[in-house]
């Protein structure tokens, strides 16, 4: 994604692993361990509500090639 100019981020934080949750309800951070998994899988991609037509054709493409390898 990034050699054709697609930022693109592996990210989500699960509620559970904040600061205030951790702090508040003193939850362990291993309590939930498929959330935890997910939570490095999950692929975040440029959507935006002004995207034109061609940039998500490009995205769709890209994404399309890339599992094509």
């Amino acid at each position: 994604m990034t050699a054709k100019k697609i930022f693109s981020k592996v990210y989500f934080s699960p509620i559970h692993l904040t600061s205030f949750y951790q702090n508040k309800f003193e939850i362990d951070r291993n309590s939930l361990p498929i959330t935890n998994k997910i939570s490095e899988q999950v692929l975040t991609l440029p959507m935006y509500p002004n995207m034109t037509s061609e940039e998500k054709d490009y995205l769709v493409d890209s994404i399309s090639e890339f599992f094509e390898k």
